[in-house]
């Protein structure tokens, strides 16, 4: 078996099918049900595909689609996803066929975003030759920005927002005074936002009345 490099040709008939349903996907499953099918397509010999997100109520890691919808997340799928989240970088898992195995080649990609693991993308496929798994797993590169893009479009990552908030909250209460609470405030927005320095301000219309707080690094001339 000889996998080409892609070219790209506009499909048309059976094959637009996903393609149009991927651009017209109203939900997350939907789309990602969708981009499996076409990664089937993609790679070839795929038998099982899955993509899993985090749980934006939770914060844990849960399959959102698998194709075909009705295939089962074997055990060297699994290990693999996990594997990719824990290690934060892409995974290969071989057996080759014998003695009765039909064999498999598993691959799984963590989904990274501003480099932060907020899914895996794997799929089970027909053992290939060792040449051809670095062509197959670029090819599960390439295709896994697609589900990056559902990632940041869908806004998945306001949750871990709302636990800065939070964060942010509780150095407020946890001070003894406001005073020292809206300095912590100050030293945690610096970090968070990775700024040179962070200040709070009283202001009335666009007049700034009385400097609150302000974080180390703020230098009189700026």
């Amino acid at each position: 078996m000889t996998v080409d490099t892609p070219t790209a040709v506009a499909p048309t008939g059976a094959a637009a099918e996903p393609w149009q349903t991927l651009r017209g996907a109203v939900g997350a499953e939907e789309y990602a049900r969708a981009w499996l099918a076409l990664l089937g397509d993609f790679l070839g010999a795929v038998r099982v595909g899955v993509v899993v997100l985090r749980e934006p109520a939770t914060g844990a890691f849960e399959p959102l689609a698998v194709h075909p919808a009705t295939a089962e997340i074997g055990a060297d799928l699994s290990i693999a996803c996990e594997a990719a989240l824990s290690e934060g970088r892409g995974v290969t898992r071989r057996r080759p066929a014998g003695d009765g195995d039909p064999g498999l080649l598993v691959l799984a990609l963590p989904v990274l975003v501003d480099d932060e693991a907020e899914g895996v993308v794997a799929c089970e496929c027909a053992p290939v030759e060792a040449s051809e798994i670095s062509t197959l797993a670029r090819r599960l590169q390439w295709s896994a920005a697609w589900i990056e893009a559902l990632v940041r479009r869908r806004s998945l990552l306001p949750s871990r927002r709302l636990i800065e908030v939070m964060d942010l909250s509780a150095r407020f209460l946890e001070a003894r005074n406001t005073r020292l609470g809206l300095n912590a405030l100050a030293l945690e927005l610096r970090r968070l936002l990775d700024t040179d320095w962070a200040a709070f301000a009283v202001a009335e219309a666009d007049r700034i009345d009385e400097v609150a707080a302000l974080s180390h690094g703020f230098s009189a001339a700026q």
